[in-house]
């Protein structure tokens, strides 16, 4: 039937993407190309919806994939909310695999799981202290300037200012689920910092779930051992029929982003778990912790 081609063509654009990425890292490696994390990454081709099939067809072909691959209430503690979805900017190098990243932006996007709608946002530019001037490269990637960063505080008073404004929403702490893409932001990039500077890193963000995960979820098929690997932020928007808002690489542009990717796929999952569900259990369990 036609949802049953849906998902065939959506799985065979997944898989060529996973080709070309994979085929891309292997000319990287032998050309000693920098790492993602020093300079931009290569645009893959969009795990793009056809034309014929709007989200909605693609939430209706995949139905009953994700309940399968991340189990609903398998979470011990009270139930997840609100999304807490954050996406760092950090100081870098052309050409320098090595760089110690200072986060430069930070931004938050609190999301009522749901409705699927933001319900407050924190932003801070962070102003580095190790290496204090910003590369042309850096800049040019993320369009934060020297003016940006001179003019912010260090991390440790913008942790602070963060912790005060968790505190202050309306909403338990155990009941939201931070968000990222990737798992670099929370795995690597804070903890690395904190643990130079000192630093204790927010309980809050001890705990994450990649969108990336959530996404192969709702992509795989009943039958797939294992999961297709997901696109990077601007092919998972192209994925779900989604436009990108903002400027790519500018931190509070992608969390707004990511916080539309989660939604979407949220409103997917819960309509595959049926009337009266009130989550889906997509973003029950973290998929990292540090």
């Amino acid at each position: 039937n036609w949802l049953g081609e849906v998902l065939m063509r959506v799985r065979d654009i997944l898989a060529r993407e996973v080709r070309d990425v994979q085929t891309r890292a292997e000319v990287a490696a032998v050309a000693g190309a920098p790492s993602a994390a020093a300079a931009p990454a290569a645009t893959a081709p969009a795990a793009a919806v056809p034309a014929e099939a709007p989200a909605e067809a693609l939430a209706a072909a995949t139905e009953g994939t994700a309940a399968e691959a991340v189990s609903p209430g398998a979470s011990a503690g009270p139930e997840v909310t609100h999304l807490l979805v954050l996406d760092f900017e950090a100081t870098c190098a052309k050409d320098a695999p090595n760089w110690p990243h200072e986060v430069i932006e930070f931004p938050a996007v609190l999301v009522a799981l749901g409705e699927g709608k933001p319900v407050a946002e924190f932003t801070r530019f962070v102003r580095p202290t190790e290496r204090p001037a910003l590369t042309p490269f850096c800049t040019e990637l993320t369009s934060i300037t020297q003016a940006d960063v001179d003019g912010a505080a260090p991390l440790v008073e913008v942790l602070k200012e963060f912790e005060a404004w968790v505190a202050a929403l309306p909403v338990a702490l155990e009941a939201v689920m931070p968000v990222t893409c990737g798992d670099w932001d929370l795995r690597r990039a804070l903890p690395a910092e904190c643990a130079r500077k000192g630093l204790e890193q927010p309980a809050v963000l001890r705990r994450w779930c990649n969108v990336k995960v959530a996404y192969s979820a709702c992509a795989a098929a009943p039958a797939d051992k294992k999961r297709p690997r997901a696109p990077g932020m601007a092919g998972m928007l192209s994925g779900l029929g989604l436009e990108l808002v903002g400027r790519h690489h500018r931190g509070i542009d992608d969390a707004r982003n990511i916080a539309r990717i989660a939604a979407r796929l949220e409103r997917f999952a819960l309509a595959r778990a049926g009337a009266g569900a009130k989550s889906s259990g997509l973003f029950a369990k973290p998929s990292g912790v540090c």
